[in-house]
């Protein structure tokens, strides 16, 4: 990094953990913002904030790349401008399930849009005791919860990963 520079902005703006760590090469020094001092100062200048959003633009890595292309997954959000887009990227959270564990339960009330990053999700329904297999996504971009999450429907079946399954989510608020 040069001199000006700053990090973990993306943090700031959406109230999302960290995801990078700095070390540095040789001594310098550093200033930092509290989240508290920030919010403050984007009331009074609310400027920074947007100019800041405005520089996330630029963070085009593949990843980012992979993320807005499978946006347009989502149905609802296919028409969208390229400047929303490049703002939902901003808030989109990753989470990880190990083999096994639970990710929907039918039944249930999900403020998430869900896009499956990488490993395989089960699909299943209970009736009375029984478990009955939907279908297993395997495909990264296949999007769960897109239609109960807009208006906060009981989900009507369970989801649980295969395998080790990372996906991406985003909150019906952060919509």
């Amino acid at each position: 990094m040069t001199p000006g520079k700053y990090f973990g902005e993306i943090a700031l703006i959406t109230n999302q953990r960290r995801t990078a760590t700095l070390k540095t090469k040789t001594y310098c020094n550093v200033g930092w913002i509290e989240k508290e001092t920030f919010d403050q100062m984007i009331t009074i200048f609310p400027d920074v904030k947007n100019r800041m959003k405005q520089n996330l633009i630029l963070y085009q890595d593949k990843f980012r790349c992979w993320q807005k292309f499978k946006l347009l997954n989502v149905d609802y959000l296919r028409n969208l401008s390229i400047e929303t887009y490049e703002e939902l990227i901003i808030y989109l959270n990753h989470e990880n399930f190990q083999a096994g564990e639970q990710i929907l339960n039918q039944g249930m009330v999900y403020d998430k849009v869900y896009i499956l990053a990488s490993g395989e999700i089960e699909l299943y329904f209970k009736l009375k005791d029984k478990e009955i297999h939907l279908d297993t996504l395997k495909i990264q971009g296949c999007v769960l919860n897109q239609i109960s999450n807009l208006f906060l429907d009981k989900i009507g079946f369970s989801a649980r990963a295969k395998n080790s399954v990372t996906v991406i989510c985003i909150t019906l608020q952060d919509l």
